[in-house]
């Protein structure tokens, strides 16, 4: 914040973006034609730098390569992109869109300008980082993967939330879940037991248990979870460890 401190004689107007309680917050200090965005934790010992750990909060979607090929064609030849411009480009949904542009960020090519909404080229690095160099899947993501893998994931209800979105409810791996899920298919809130919840609530994003539940009742997007390539490479990871 003390950035922004020296700022004030410059600054017009700051729009703030709020994820969520404990989440991630972005300020766009506004300043004439220039603009700065701040990305701040929730704490500081809270840390989203890592790639993996945004992917907790991002709706269920997982590109093929292909996509992610096409999509990376579409921002470079477009130089800025809105995302409904790659949505129709690449005919594809919003979640699926943005799993792309986030893995295509991930590897410091494209970079995403807050103020305006647009998806930008931008080869922060000369080279794409590849899945070694951006890190392994969160423990959580990897927990709801055996978890769907063993089949301990039961969906009991669906309803329909008051705002938009539904309401999840289940038991999954012996605990009772509930999760409000909006209709970006974006976990907002949620209940469990597990140590994870307990520590943390959701200020750490949501456990593996409220994951494998929101796949339980989208079952489309963990069968192309389950094809992805990061997948597979996970698979044949484990193949070798167990060899």
């Amino acid at each position: 914040m003390l950035v922004l401190a020296r700022l004030l004689p410059l600054i017009e107007r700051v729009d703030v973006y709020l994820l969520g309680t404990g989440l991630p917050s972005f300020w766009v200090a506004r300043m004439g034609e220039m603009r700065l965005t701040l990305g701040l934790s929730g704490w500081t010992a809270n840390d989203w730098t890592e790639g993996s750990a945004l992917d907790l909060i991002a709706p269920p979607a997982a590109p093929s390569p292909d996509l992610i090929t096409n999509v990376q064609a579409v921002v470079r030849e477009m130089k800025s992109a809105t995302l409904r411009d790659v949505e129709s480009r690449v005919n594809t949904d919003t979640a699926t869109a943005l799993a792309a542009l986030r893995r295509l960020a991930h590897a410091g090519q494209v970079i995403h300008d807050l103020a305006p909404g647009l998806y930008r080229w931008r080869q922060v690095m000369p080279r794409a980082l590849g899945e070694a160099e951006i890190g392994p899947e969160h423990p959580e993501l990897a927990g709801a993967r055996q978890i769907m893998e063993r089949k301990q994931a039961n969906l009991a209800s669906r309803e329909e939330a008051p705002g938009g979105g539904y309401v999840l409810q289940g038991r999954v791996a012996s605990h009772e879940v509930e999760i409000l899920v909006d209709t970006d298919l974006r976990i907002r809130r949620g209940k469990c037991i597990c140590a994870h919840y307990r520590r943390y609530g959701m200020k750490n994003g949501p456990c593996r248990h409220m994951l494998a539940l929101r796949w339980r009742s989208y079952a489309t997007a963990y069968d192309a979870y389950r094809k992805s390539g990061w997948y597979n490479q996970l698979e044949k990871d484990e193949a070798k460890a167990e060899g």
